[in-house]
């Protein structure tokens, strides 16, 4: 079975994450040294917020008649979307697992 999730019709798969980040590596090395990652922590869970609304925008558009320009900037925007939940999810799979 895959693991993942369905967004507007595409599955979006979840990647094989590494056991341990170089940072934690780092923090197990010298607990101290830690730095305090819940500000990060939740600008990308606000940023992954954000682009959801943009997605949930774009799939409401899909139901609209659209001219065939105005359906290729929403297919744009939702590409987009989806590469900017990818990169957040690759910042939080370095620095949080």
């Amino acid at each position: 079975m895959r693991q993942g999730c369905w967004v507007l019709g595409r599955f979006i798969s979840n990647r094989v994450r590494p056991h341990r980040s170089v940072l934690k590596y780092a923090v197990m090395a010298n607990p101290q040294a830690a730095p305090d990652m819940a500000p990060l922590r939740k600008w990308i869970h606000d940023l992954n917020n954000r682009v959801g609304v943009i997605l949930a925008t774009a799939e409401l558009l899909q139901t609209e008649s659209l001219s065939p320009q105005a359906v290729d900037r929403r297919q744009a925007i939702e590409d987009k979307a989806l590469e900017v939940r990818e990169i957040l999810q690759a910042i939080s799979d370095h620095y949080f697992t």
